[in-house]
C-alpha cells in the first residue's frame, strides 16, 4: 500500500519520477516472473547440501524442546510453537532429500551390487563405529546387563521389544534402501505425470493401512509411529527425484499447494497423519528460503556456506548427537537449560568432524 501510494504520489507531483517508478516496478514484475517461469524442481538438487543442513538443526532444536517436554517445562514463544508446528519434521526432510539424492546416483549407475557397497560405507560402517562404543558403555557399564543386552541394542532387536529408537533412523534408512530399486524402477520408467499419479495411489495405500492400523491396533500404532508415516517423504523423495534429475518446471498449482498446507497447520490440526502435515509445512518454509536464494542468484554467499556446512557432516552430526544426549541424559545432566544444551551442541558438531575422520580413515584402509 505505500508502494502505490507513493507511485501515485510520484505521478501527481513530478512527471520525471513516472518514468523511473514504471522501471522499477516494471524490473522487479518481470524478474520475480522470469524467475518463476523458469524455476524446475532441480533447485531442490543445487540447494540439497544447503537443505540438510537446515534440517539437521531444525532436528537439534527439536530434541531440546523435547527435553523440555519430558519434564514438564512448557516454554511459550518460540519452543512452544517450535514442538507444535515444526516437531520432528527434520527428520521427514533428511528421507526426501535422501530419497533425491539415491535417485541420481541409480540413474548414473544402477548396479546394484555397487549401490548397497555405496550404503554400507556411508551409513552401515558410520553406524557400527558409533554404536558399538555407545552400547558397551550402555550394556557393560551404565546398566551391567551383558553381552546378549549388548547384541540386541546393536542390531535393532530392542526397537520392537523394548521400545529402543536410540537409533531408529538407522534401522529405517536401512529398509529404505531396501525397497529402494524397487520403487525407482517403478518411477524410472514412467513419465512424470503417471508416476506421480501412481505414487499418490501407493500414498493413499499406505495411509488407508496405516489409519487401520491406528484405529484396531493401537498400540501398535503408537510403538511404531515414529516410522510408519516416514515411508512417505522418502518415496515423494524418490519421485522429487525424478522431476528434479530432468528439470521438470514447478507450476503454480504446486506453489498454491504449498500456500495450502502451510495455511491448514496453521489453523491447527488434530489427525493421525499429523507428521505428514508438519513435514509439508516446514518443506514449504523451506522451499520459500532455497527459492529467495535462488532469486537472488548467489549461492557462494554467507548462508549457503554455513548451513551447507551442517549438510555435510548431517549424518555424523546425528548419530553423534543422539549417542551423546543419550550419555548425558542418563547422568542427569539439565539438557533443558539453555546453556547446558548448546555446550552440548558445540561438542557434538566438534565431535561429529572428528568422527567424519575417522570413517574416512577406516573406509580408506578397508578399500
Amino acid at each position: 500500500m505505500d508502494y502505490i501510494n507513493y507511485h501515485y504520489f510520484s505521478l501527481w507531483s513530478n512527471k520525471k519520477f513516472v518514468k523511473v517508478d514504471f522501471y522499477i516496478h516494471f524490473f522487479c514484475y518481470n524478474k520475480v516472473g522470469d524467475n518463476m517461469k523458469r524455476l524446475s524442481f532441480n533447485i531442490f538438487s543445487r540447494y540439497r547440501e544447503m537443505l540438510m543442513g537446515l534440517a539437521i538443526i531444525s532436528i537439534l532444536i527439536f530434541h531440546y524442546t523435547e527435553d523440555c517436554s519430558l519434564i514438564g517445562i512448557n516454554y511459550v514463544g518460540f519452543i512452544k510453537y517450535y514442538k507444535t508446528y515444526i516437531g520432528s519434521s527434520g527428520v521427514d526432510i533428511f528421507l526426501l532429500l535422501s530419497g533425491l539424492g539415491l535417485y541420481y546416483s541409480f540413474s548414473k549407475n544402477s548396479d546394484i551390487k555397487n549401490f548397497y557397497i555405496k550404503r554400507i560405507k556411508r551409513v552401515i560402517v558410520p553406524y557400527f563405529l558409533l554404536a558399538i562404543p555407545v552400547y558397551i558403555w550402555y550394556d557393560f557399564v551404565y546398566l551391567s546387563d551383558g553381552i546378549v543386552a549388548f547384541l540386541k541394542n546393536l542390531f535393532f532387536v530392542t526397537l520392537f521389544t523394548n521400545n529402543n529408537i536410540l537409533f531408529w533412523y538407522i534401522f529405517f534408512i536401512i529398509i529404505c534402501y531396501l525397497i529402494f530399486p524397487l520403487i525407482f524402477k517403478f518411477i524410472h520408467k514412467n513419465n512424470s505425470y503417471v508416476a506421480s499419479f501412481k505414487i499418490s495411489l501407493i500414498i493413499i495405500f499406505l495411509l488407508g493401512g496405516i489409519y487401520l492400523i491406528y484405529k484396531y491396533y493401537p498400540g501398535i500404532f503408537n510403538r511404531y509411529n515414529i516410522m510408519l508415516l516416514r515411508f512417505i517423504p522418502f518415496i515423494l523423495g524418490i519421485l522429487l527425484g525424478k522431476m528434479s534429475y530432468r528439470s521438470t518446471r514447478i507450476k503454480y498449482s504446486f506453489i498454491l499447494f504449498i500456500l495450502g498446507i502451510g495455511m491448514v497447520v496453521l489453523i491447527r490440526y488434530n489427525l493421525i497423519y499429523n507428521r505428514i502435515f508438519l513435514f509439508i509445512f516446514l518443506l514449504s518454509i523451506f522451499f520459500w528460503i532455497i527459492y529467495f536464494l535462488d532469486f537472488l542468484k548467489n549461492k557462494e554467499n554467507i548462508i549457503v556456506k554455513s548451513f551447507s556446512f551442517f549438510g555435510r557432516y548431517s549424518l555424523e552430526i546425528y548419530l553423534v548427537h543422539v549417542a551423546i544426549r543419550k550419555i548425558i541424559k542418563a547422568y542427569g545432566y539439565p539438557t533443558y537449560k539453555v546453556g547446558y544444551y548448546l555446550i552440548f551442541i558445540v561438542v557434538s558438531i566438534i565431535v561429529s568432524i572428528l568422527f567424519n575422520l575417522l570413517i574416512k580413515k577406516v573406509l580408506r584402509i578397508k578399500t
